[in-house]
């Protein structure tokens, strides 16, 4: 009797666990799937939208442990410029952000610059379904 009391408790806690799970995952799906790419560009970048900001596309790709989101739009050379000023971007060192590691190299490897984008395109492509361009 003893046994199968215990089997039960234990039975009733993944029951109620998976529904936790269950919760949290649409919940986590509902705060970052249902947004409209215009909020989401608030949210993530800036608000108000600068006016030559258009063709504002959104996709994402949820996994247990991460979330890759890529807004895809286009903004004129001048808005770019100020935004990237506003939120005090500064230029990548290339050296370190070109280098890929390589557990059997001593320091790393350095990836072509071209490569590097190339990659990333196709991860965004191959998970978000957009077709992005880094030109």
């Amino acid at each position: 009797m003893k046994k199968r009391l215990i089997m039960w408790a234990y039975l009733a806690i993944a029951i109620i666990l998976g529904f936790v799970a269950l919760v949290g995952f649409i919940g986590y799906q509902h705060f970052f799937g249902r947004n409209d790419p215009r909020t989401s560009f608030e949210t993530l970048v800036v608000k108000p939208i600068p006016d030559t900001v258009h063709s504002i596309e959104e996709g994402s790709h949820i996994a247990m442990d991460s979330v890759l989101r890529v807004l895809r739009f286009q903004i004129s050379p001048t808005d770019l410029r100020t935004l990237l000023e506003k939120q005090h971007f500064t230029p990548a060192n290339e050296r370190e952000e070109f280098a890929d590691s390589d557990p059997k190299s001593a320091g790393g490897i350095e990836i072509a610059k071209d490569e590097y984008f190339k990659r990333w395109q196709r991860t965004i492509g191959s998970s978000t379904r957009l077709r992005v361009s880094f030109a």
